[in-house]
Order: C-alpha cells, then structure tokens, then sequence
C-alpha cells in the first residue's frame, strides 16, 4: 500500500469548514465561498486560513495554477437537486458555479491529483453529476460514487449524501477496493480495513430507494419504522453521548406554545435513541422535516411531555465537528441552523479523503 503523498488543497463551497477538519494535517491552501456568514464561521476557526469571498464562478484557469494544488474538494449547492426544492438541475443558476468548475478541471494542463464531492441524494441522477462524471472520464481519473449515511459509522443521525471521491490515473495504482460502475451504498468490504475506525463501521443496507428520515430523500419511513430498525441496534451510539448536560441549555431551547401545535408530525427522540433526523437549514424555524427533537424527561409519550430543539452545538457533534468547533459570539441562533443545515458529517469525509488517497 503506498501512502498519500501531501495534499495542498482548494476548497471550494467551503462553507464553515468541515472538509478542512476533515484533512486532518493535510494544508489547504485556499478555501472560497460567498457567504458572508460561514465565512465568519470558518475565519473564526481557521483565523490564518487564506479564505477568499467571492463568486465561485469569478475563479480563472490562471489562479488555480498558480495555487499548485494537487487536492480539489468540493460540496456545491444541494438545493438544484432536492426532493424539498425544483429539481431544476442544470436550468438552476446555483448551479453555475460547479459547472465553471467542470470547464477549468477540463482545461487544466497539469491535471490535479485527486477529486472529491459531496452532494444530498438525488444528485447522483442529475445532468449536472453526468457531466461531471464525464469530464472525470475525459481527463484520465479513476472514481467511485457512494451514498453512505452517519448510521453506518455507528453516529445515531440519517443524514444521506451522495460522494464522489477521484484520481488522476497519473498517480498510478489503484483504490484499495476494486471499483464498481454503480452508485455504492456500502463500504466495500476491502476498504474496511483502512478506515480511521474500522471497528465502528456498520455493515447497514441501503435500499435503491434509500429510505431514510432525511427530508432531502425521495422516501421517507415512518418514525415507528425507524425506531424498529435502528434504536434496538446497540452498535449505534446512543444521542445521549452527542447531547449537553446542562438543564439551563434544555430550558433555552424548549418548544413554545407555537411548536407544541405540531407534536404529532415531529420526530422525537431521547437520550436513549439511536437515530435522529437529518438537520436541515430550516431547523429552529419550521418544526415538521426539519430535524429531531428531543424529550426533556426521556419519554416519547406523555400528557406532559416537554420537547426541546438540539442545540447548534450538538448538531456539530452530530456532524463530528471536533470539540474546539465554536461559532463567533456575532453569529444569531438562526444562522447557526442553517450553516450546520448546509454542512457535511466531517467523519464520514475524512474517511473517503483516505480511501482516495491510498493505493495499492
């Protein structure tokens, strides 16, 4: 097995960060977004970070060369693809930015080594993923497309997404699995082996119509259906271990008398729960498909039961931000939901940054 040589990385929709928490020690040496307030998020984490705010689009052939990256990591807009939005794909304008992208990798004249996206379900279907892959074929990369979910590295959240993880045939070997033309919704058993936490993986089936509490997904099961599936499945952690001890927290965000009108659509969950719903942008502002809520006095059931909102900081934990993640004081309980809405589970990216890079 050879080990990945050093990876100096452009991190495109960076977002609040979580591809960079995800490389580890690796440098990245330029992220870009245009969104004022993951930007502050991501500046407050990574204070000596270059980080460019500016259109995707506005990135020329000439600066990405001059970068000398070797690593293009990039999570575009999801809404172009959702069961929630238009599925306008191609015809969506949030849609552009990726696409310039496709046509600069395409004139790049040193190819860059290794490639990989991450999307909602739904994108590996689109027009927008066949060029993608098509340009991934044009220029010599070998690739393999997942749909992997939280619940299959033992992290009790349905948060399924589509991966693509790339590389340059010029890198010579192979991928520590053998590679198959179908969207794979497992970890192939001969990768098992390399992952961070091999012993974590859970060997969970995913149905072609992926079903899951993600409202981004085209099915969706039944709260009972879940709990029958997942919560008696002890190799999945407990939300217990993912939640804040302090009773002051649980009283700032308990449900008000305008979210106790919509008990019968919520998904709630206890500490002793081993799944939850995937957190959306939406979550604190609309209470159905939104995300999971939480039994304050451990019942799913009761004349008094009192619901509280996960809090921004376990949702970061859900999504396997480390510890030291913090958003700056400046940023309102409402943009912290939604920038934890738009983000990705940093475990589940530093794992196929690894299988990307190893080779036999």
């Amino acid at each position: 097995m050879a080990l990945p040589e050093k990876l100096n990385v452009l991190e495109l929709f960076c977002g609040i960060g979580g591809m960079h928490y995800a490389l580890q020690d690796f440098e990245v040496k330029c992220a870009v977004d245009i969104n004022t307030v993951t930007n502050a998020v991501y500046q407050h984490n990574f204070p000596s970070q270059l980080l460019a705010q500016r259109e995707i689009q506005s990135l020329t052939l000439k600066e990405i060369e001059n970068l000398g990256v070797n690593t293009l990591l990039m999570s575009p807009p999801c809404q172009p693809f959702t069961r929630v939005g238009l599925k306008k794909d191609l015809e969506d304008q949030r849609t552009d930015a990726f696409i310039s992208i496709l046509q600069l990798l395409d004139k790049l004249s040193s190819p860059i080594s290794y490639v990989l996206v991450e999307n909602v379900k739904g994108f590996e279907d689109s027009l927008t993923r066949d060029q993608f892959i098509s340009i991934l074929s044009k220029k010599g990369y070998i690739y393999q497309e997942f749909l992997l979910t939280p619940l299959q590295f033992s992290i009790p959240n349905s948060r399924l997404r589509y991966y693509c993880i790339a590389k340059h045939q010029s890198k010579g070997g192979h991928f520590v699995f053998p590679l198959v033309e179908q969207v794979q919704c497992k970890v192939p058993d001969e990768a098992l082996h390399y992952l961070l936490d091999g012993h974590k993986y859970i060997d969970i089936d995913i149905p072609e119509n992926s079903q899951t509490c993600d409202t981004n997904s085209d099915v969706q099961l039944t709260a009972e259906q879940i709990t029958s599936a997942i919560d008696n499945d002890e190799r999945i952690s407990l939300l217990g271990n993912f939640l804040e001890s302090s009773t002051q927290c649980a009283s700032d965000y308990l449900l008000g008398e305008k979210g106790k009108k919509h008990y019968q659509g919520l998904d709630i969950r206890t500490a002793n729960s081993r799944n939850s719903c995937c957190f959306t942008k939406r979550y604190g502002h609309y209470f159905v498909g939104s995300g999971s809520f939480i039994s304050t006095g451990n019942k799913l059931e009761d004349d008094t039961l009192e619901l509280r909102h996960f809090t921004p900081e376990e949702i970061a934990r859900l999504l396997c931000f480390p510890q030291k993640f913090r958003f700056p004081d400046s940023t309102t309980r409402k943009q912290r939901y939604r920038s934890l809405g738009n983000s990705l589970n940093v475990y589940i990216v530093a794992n196929l940054i690894r299988l990307m890079t190893l080779s036999l």
